[in-house]
């Protein structure tokens, strides 16, 4: 009997061993972030989720915090679960509706109906900048997106180098400032 016994302590010292309190954080930490991140989309989707994993992860904490790993373990491993649901169900496009397809729900969209680009420039609007710069040329085409230019020039700024008030493209010495009359 007492050899049972001890090798019952035996096995739930090895499996209380397995939980440590620094793993236990660092799962429920990333839940946290988790749902901190994703909760306005939760909260209007997937409610009832959101809260049950919430819950969970404030249980597993307590539980932590009282020296029970095994309890806090199972409430992190419940947190898991419902944090995923709710994740989910909060990306389902009758939640958030999308009509356009890009990602950005239609209540923060303000092309509803004409889909992101996401070319780097004021992708978070939801409106396609088919000429991020506005110079005339359009972005396939411009090799300077982002800077206005003329066509001319491709779409890029044409520049003054030297600072002597002539530009580049005019300019015999584009390096070595010098008087416009010399050009």
């Amino acid at each position: 009997m007492t050899r049972n016994l001890s090798l019952a302590l035996v096995a739930m010292l090895f499996l209380s061993g397995c939980i440590t309190s620094k793993e236990l954080h660092k799962r429920t930490s990333a839940l946290e972030h988790l749902l901190s991140e994703n909760h306005e989309a939760m909260y209007i989707c997937t409610p009832v989720e959101l809260a049950r994993a919430t819950a969970y992860v404030d249980f597993s904490l307590n539980e932590s915090a009282l020296g029970r790993p095994m309890a806090a373990k199972q409430f992190v491993d419940k947190a898991a679960a419902a944090s995923k649901e709710a994740f989910v169900g909060s990306r389902d496009s009758w939640c958030m509706k999308d009509r356009d397809g890009d990602g950005i729900p239609d209540d923060v969209d303000q092309c509803p109906d004409e889909p992101e680009d996401f070319d780097g420039f004021a992708d978070e609007d939801g409106c396609p900048d088919p000429d991020n710069d506005q110079d005339g040329v359009p972005d396939g085409e411009d090799e300077c997106p982002n800077e206005a230019g003329p066509a001319s020039n491709k779409g890029c700024p044409i520049l003054d180098t030297d600072g002597d008030g002539v530009l580049d493209e005019d300019d015999l010495c584009p390096n070595e400032p010098g008087p416009v009359a010399n050009r």
